[in-house]
């Protein structure tokens, strides 16, 4: 997954106007086929149109970290979280328990705490 800094891509000002977009050649659902060579045309294409700067492969995005490996997508927020203690100084304090398992699947038949606290 790359990550590309597009200069001019969003506008300042509120639109009244609906704004289309046609699917981009070689688009899974545009019916044509989808390579590696399709994303070197489409950065080649957006550099014609826009001051482009490309930020190689995605690593962070809003606090989330992306990495990739050969079981797929791993996200995670540890770096979100050690900035957010950090900011509220917060970063050295002990950790609680949580009183839900971490591998536990949640459904909507399952019963409500007693106390809000647990929440």
């Amino acid at each position: 997954m790359s990550q590309m800094d597009i200069k001019n891509a969003f506008m300042h000002e509120d639109l009244e106007e609906e704004v289309f977009m046609k699917l981009p050649p070689g688009h899974p659902q545009g019916g044509h086929p989808q390579g590696i060579d399709f994303i070197a045309l489409l950065k080649k294409n957006l550099q014609l149109q826009f001051p482009i700067k490309d930020l190689g492969h995605l690593k962070y995005f809003h606090g989330i970290e992306m990495t990739t490996s050969s079981k797929g997508l791993f996200l995670n927020q540890w770096k979100y979280i050690i900035d957010l203690l950090q900011d509220v100084v917060l970063l050295y304090s002990k950790s609680a328990a949580t009183p839900l398992d971490c591998k536990l699947k949640l459904d909507l038949d399952g019963e409500a705490f007693d106390s809000p606290s647990h929440y």
